[in-house]
């Protein structure tokens, strides 16, 4: 007798929004799951899966999941999965090495431009930034 397989839509790209949870399974089954990273087949923490879920949660959620066969009784392997919400754009901040020396704050000596930026959920992937209308540069 084969075991049953349980997959989930759960994407390994962090969502900029709420995320919408699906398992499916081979065969009839009965899914339970926790939110909270502890073992959904002996956790007071689990559900049992009946239709699709909404995480809203900022960060990383992990997501531990099983399937009882229905018919056979038998179970296949909890799996570990991470939804992963960041919501909030990174903070860009542009930093010069001098003040603005000309008039209407224009400059006439070239300052040391520079770029910082900060993302305290996800991280950051890289800067981009455009120069006088010019194609954005990393």
């Amino acid at each position: 007798m084969a075991l049953p397989i349980t997959n989930s839509n759960i994407s390994l790209q962090w969502s900029t929004n709420f995320f919408a949870v699906i398992f499916t399974t081979n065969e009839p089954c009965d899914t339970y799951y926790t939110l909270d990273g502890s073992d959904p087949t002996t956790s007071q923490t689990r559900s049992l899966y009946v239709d699709a879920f909404i995480i809203k949660t900022e960060g990383i959620t992990t997501v531990k999941y099983y399937s009882i066969s229905q018919s056979t009784h038998l179970s296949n392997a909890v799996q570990t999965e991470y939804v992963k919400i960041d919501s909030i754009a990174p903070i860009t901040t542009v930093n010069t090495s001098i003040p603005a020396d000309g008039e209407n704050g224009w400059y006439v000596t070239l300052p040391v431009i520079t770029l910082t930026a900060s993302d305290a959920v996800s991280g950051l992937k890289s800067i981009h930034y455009s120069w006088d209308g010019e194609s954005f540069q990393e």
